[in-house]
């Protein structure tokens, strides 16, 4: 994983304007444990582009991982606001309304498809996300 680390952080500094890319390091950071940093590189992927449907919901996850769930609320909404039909969006809707029923003194339990989702689900929240740019 330190290879891998050490390969997207030169790709990001070669290509800092590639959300993509920005995305895929800010993964490798989460994966390790540099939950800081991964939230650093996440939020700029989003300001790359900001409505690809898999940055909302990184940026979200790191976000609940770290206790911030009431700013991670807004990158769910905004998924559920850009992709409302998705494979996705009932889990995340699921958890939003949990959230709110607990006046977010709770934190929600992450929506179901975290980082299990299906491959049929990655394949269809691909295709809602090109129809979004």
């Amino acid at each position: 994983m330190q290879m891998a680390r050490h390969e997207w952080s030169q790709a990001a500094k070669l290509n800092p304007a590639n959300s993509t890319i920005a995305n895929n390091y800010a993964y490798i950071l989460y994966k390790l444990g540099e939950n800081e940093e991964a939230l650093v590189w996440y939020r700029n992927a989003l300001k790359i582009s900001p409505n690809r449907l898999p940055f909302q919901l990184n940026l979200g996850d790191v976000l609940t991982d770290v206790g911030n769930v009431k700013e991670a609320k807004a990158f769910y909404e905004r998924y559920l606001e850009l992709a409302p039909l998705s494979p996705t969006a009932s889990s995340i809707r699921g958890w939003l309304e949990e959230y709110d029923q607990h006046n977010g003194l709770v934190k929600p339990r992450q929506y179901e498809e975290t980082s299990s989702r299906s491959f049929l689900n990655r394949v269809q929240d691909f295709f809602l996300d090109i129809e979004n740019q």
